[in-house]
């Protein structure tokens, strides 16, 4: 797998630099599909890098007929990762006081794919929607902001709720605040941060290889290394700060609307296919229930539920490599592959909608 980092300056018509990660697997499969790649909260574009690596291995050109995978796209939120200290001041002059629109990584995305990275036409390439926690909302609200861009979606335990279940949601980002401002976020070195991260409550069962990519990506060099000698500390940080995590999971009021255009993807012909954990360490199962629950006026769900046995919500980041099998399972029912593997026992099918032509309109 070739790993290619790009960045789009669309200043001023969008207000932040955007950077994305082009996956090309080893046997690109030329008429295969292009995964475009929405990352949760307090993550960054390479945490997919592990699951797409495994992904790839199963989907390659030389095993499947037809071929699946052209590519895949992992376009980070401006305010994660590398692109937190890109736009660094931006975000700074934008958000003085600190907060963050919900809608700014849907534009993000879209500004990213309209600059034709290396000269790519995103409109000519059948795109599938990929996201994760609330990387699933921000894509799925791009159908607001640009209708039809995708032919399919795959949503990876996606934070998305009905407007009813507020309460619901409220106490689990009850519990999400408090481990965002109360866990260590600073180190003396990488060193120091993989033995804290390996043993630290939400990280301490990643993969190694998304450890790696995180101590790699997902840290930066804390700016205090700037100061003058005696003040100067060079020691490493959150790329996404707790301020910039805190402010991105205050973005919960858009959950619904997202909630409402997944109803209408539900009675349309655009396919949806839920990835969706079976653990639930927050004690929401009733946000679950109304997420795979099919559309009540149409009765037309989404075309595949699976259901991961391990890895809780985190599941892109502890079992990247049983992700990947039920992303295989989503991409093959999209390109019209019956799934014959060993996930078909966690799959459950609410509708038997005709296969909807692969298309993008950018």
């Amino acid at each position: 797998m070739k790993a290619t980092t790009y960045t789009c300056d669309p200043r001023p018509a969008y207000k932040f630099q955007v950077t994305a990660v082009r996956y090309t697997p080893e046997y690109p499969a030329a008429d295969g599909v292009t995964l475009v790649l929405a990352h949760g909260n307090a993550t960054h574009k390479e945490t997919y890098s592990a699951m797409l690596s495994f992904l790839f291995d199963l989907t390659d050109s030389t095993r499947q007929h037809p071929p699946l995978i052209r590519e895949a796209w992992s376009i980070e939120c401006p305010n994660h990762g590398e692109s937190a200290e890109l736009n660094e001041q931006d975000i700074a002059a934008h958000y003085p006081q600190g907060g963050w629109n919900g809608w700014e990584y849907p534009q993000a995305m879209l500004a990213f794919m309209k600059s034709r990275p290396d000269g790519i036409d995103f409109s000519e390439r059948k795109l599938v929607a990929v996201g994760h926690s609330s990387g699933g909302s921000a894509i799925v609200l791009l159908q607001d902001l640009y209708p039809n861009l995708f032919s399919s979606y795959i949503l990876l335990d996606p934070a998305i709720c009905k407007a009813e279940d507020a309460p619901e949601r409220y106490n689990m980002e009850r519990i999400i605040t408090q481990y965002t401002w109360t866990r260590q976020d600073t180190w003396r070195n990488r060193k120091e941060a993989r033995k804290a991260l390996e043993k630290q409550e939400g990280s301490r069962y990643w993969h190694p290889k998304v450890m790696d990519a995180y101590l790699e990506k997902g840290l930066r060099i804390h700016p205090a290394a700037k100061l003058p000698d005696p003040f100067t500390f060079n020691g490493v940080t959150l790329a996404c700060c707790k301020g910039y995590e805190s402010a991105m999971t205050r973005t919960v009021e858009l959950y619904p609307r997202a909630f409402d255009i997944l109803q209408s993807f539900y009675s349309s012909d655009t396919q949806v296919h839920l990835i969706i954990a079976t653990l639930d360490k927050f004690g929401v199962k009733q946000l679950d229930d109304a997420l795979v629950a099919p559309n009540p006026i149409s009765g037309r769900g989404a075309d595949s539920i699976q259901r991961l046995p391990r890895g809780g919500h985190m599941f892109v980041q502890t079992e990247p490599e049983l992700a990947a099998l039920a992303l295989q399972n989503a991409v093959s029912s999209i390109v019209g592959i019956k799934v014959t593997n060993t996930m078909d026992k966690n799959r459950d099918t609410h509708r038997n909608a005709p296969q909807a032509p692969l298309r993008a309109h950018l």
